[in-house]
């Protein structure tokens, strides 16, 4: 019900805006003026009556994706949206990136890998645009073998988003397989790529665990775990957490998350 108000209430102010603009000329310079005006300027409405019809087809294609959102039917959401991508072939991020998180919410993660299965059939470069998205059954599963070559691959791809975090990912299944070496390879070429403090905090506490006998290793540690100690204290940590929780990657990896940040703050960190 609140997307149909919300969907009225914006064909109203639009169309109203639009009149306001249409009749201004006439209440000012009054009718016969407002004719010549218009006559010089008519593709401004075209153009502006395009916009609103391009916008409301927009909407309308989509309007049981918005319902269902709306109503939080995620298995409805999933039947429909299977529908248009596993049988319709009708591929499109924003469809992919609803589906999987619909998956993420109903727990159903195997479904994750099957769709994985599916792109790969179709075109194997929608998976490369989602490589966080489907790593989450691999995260999950704790195979690391399996995510040693699904992030291996990833990695290599040049149209993969999330660099940083796919070579995180990689390096935490060398960790878990104890390639210590390979791992702390990765992990030192990406310590000084991102500024962003989770990211941060990970690539350190993983570092911790595989920088015994390399000193460039634990004196970047020191320097990460102490540049994070003197930016954040008391509730910053938690509400820097907060803030990016809403991502799939930062929600999977919350336990480790959790571990990392007593090891940089101390126990009473979260």
């Amino acid at each position: 019900m609140k997307f149909r108000i919300l969907f009225a209430l914006f064909n109203s102010v639009i169309v109203a805006a639009f009149a306001l603009i249409v009749l201004m000329p006439a209440l000012v310079l009054g009718w016969e003026y407002s004719q010549i005006f218009w006559s010089g300027n008519w593709p401004v409405a075209i153009v502006f009556a395009a916009v609103l019809g391009g916008l409301n087809t927009y909407f309308g294609i989509n309007w049981r994706l918005f319902t269902l959102l709306e109503r939080e039917d995620w298995q409805g959401l999933i039947e429909h949206l299977e529908l248009k991508i596993l049988v319709k072939n009708r591929l499109g991020k924003q469809r992919l990136r609803v589906l999987i998180n619909a998956y993420v919410v109903t727990g159903a993660s195997d479904k994750i890998t099957e769709l994985e299965i599916r792109l790969r059939e179709i075109d194997s470069a929608w998976v490369s645009r989602f490589p966080l998205e489907f790593g989450i059954p691999y995260l999950l599963k704790n195979d690391a073998s399996a995510m040693e070559r699904f992030f291996g691959e990833m990695k290599e791809r040049s149209d993969c988003p999330e660099p940083v975090w796919v070579r995180w990912n990689y390096g935490f299944a060398l960790i878990l397989q104890q390639k210590l070496d390979e791992a702390r390879a990765v992990l030192m070429s990406i310590a000084d790529e991102t500024k962003n403090p989770v990211q941060q905090l990970l690539i350190a506490y993983l570092l911790d665990s595989a920088s015994a006998h390399d000193e460039s290793a634990r004196s970047t540690v020191g320097k990460l775990r102490s540049a994070l100690q003197s930016r954040y204290k008391g509730e910053r940590w938690e509400r820097e957490l907060e803030r990016q929780r809403s991502g799939l990657q930062v929600l999977v990896l919350s336990k480790l998350i959790g571990d990392a940040s007593r090891w940089a703050f101390g126990p009473g960190a979260i």
